[in-house]
């Protein structure tokens, strides 16, 4: 540490300089935090909605509840398993890549990364090699619901519902693909799939020799207990859940600019590049 050696600006310069970038780190840490209340507020919205609901048909809150296969819901609402709400269940293909993203136009495959708990990222994939023919039948659409079904047991099991994504990417053989049926909303259906009760449910159910590599079935996910309000009710609860994960995008993306302008200034203020001025 000793041999280390820096440029060292006058005190006042200094401290100018550290006051800069405290600013920075003070609104890094406010968007961090409100990023963490959202997500809380996420957390019990869903745990309120999908046990309480929002209203039964004429606009009232539910009063009268019913025991269920998945604990007390209102009367009114249904319990059927998963493969009763959708048409489409599915894996995909996972050939050798190339380690890079597709670029505009290109074919490309899905990492099995593009899904997490934050949501759909369809910019995780790899490039199909010019030598490979495309399988345009697996690509993924909007409104598809995509789950992890191996890979270590934290990764396993993960939902996230695709409100965008760009052409030619096609689904990973290590990812099932869900297509709900029209009398059940998608995004509604990836809610529940993501809440405690599934959570549990596929916990008890996963398969594998160790930690680091687990699996979980088709015939597991057709066999999940879902919840099923009328439509216009899950579309009621789907839209205020996603008026919370719009502002947790926008935070994130707050963040991100934050981050990348306090890296900036570190790079221009403590090498000299950019002097502050004093006084």
């Amino acid at each position: 540490l000793y041999a280390i050696s820096f440029r060292q600006p006058p005190l006042p310069e200094q401290q100018k300089i550290a006051a800069i970038l405290s600013s920075v780190d003070n609104v890094i840490e406010q968007t961090q935090a409100q990023i963490e209340k959202l997500k809380d507020l996420k957390t019990g919205m869903m745990q309120e909605l999908l046990t309480k609901g929002v209203c039964d048909e004429n606009g009232k809150p539910h009063t009268e509840f019913k025991d269920s296969p998945v604990g007390r819901i209102p009367v009114g609402w249904d319990v059927l398993k998963l493969n009763q709400l959708i048409h489409v269940m599915e894996s995909g293909w996972s050939p050798q890549c190339d380690p890079e993203p597709a670029g505009a136009g290109e074919w490309a495959v899905l990492k099995t990364t593009a899904v997490t708990w934050n949501g759909f990222n369809y910019r995780a994939n790899k490039k199909l090699p010019g030598t490979l023919e495309p399988r345009p039948a697996i690509q993924v659409q909007p409104d598809d619901i995509l789950i992890t079904r191996a890979g270590p047991a934290e990764r396993v099991g993960v939902i996230a519902y695709v409100d965008r994504v760009s052409d030619r990417i096609m689904l990973s053989d290590k990812l099932i693909r869900l297509k709900s049926r029209e009398d059940t909303d998608a995004r509604f259906l990836s809610y529940w799939l993501s809440g405690e009760y599934v959570r549990n449910f596929f916990a008890l159910r996963t398969t594998g020799l160790a930690q680091s590599q687990t699996n979980i079935s088709q015939e597991i996910l057709k066999g999940v207990p879902c919840i099923v309000p009328p439509i216009e009710e899950q579309l009621r609860i789907s839209h205020a859940i996603a008026g919370i994960e719009e502002n947790l995008g926008l935070c994130g993306e707050r963040l991100k600019q934050y981050q990348l302008l306090k890296k900036a200034l570190m790079q221009d203020l403590l090498t000299g590049r950019r002097r502050v001025k004093l006084g």
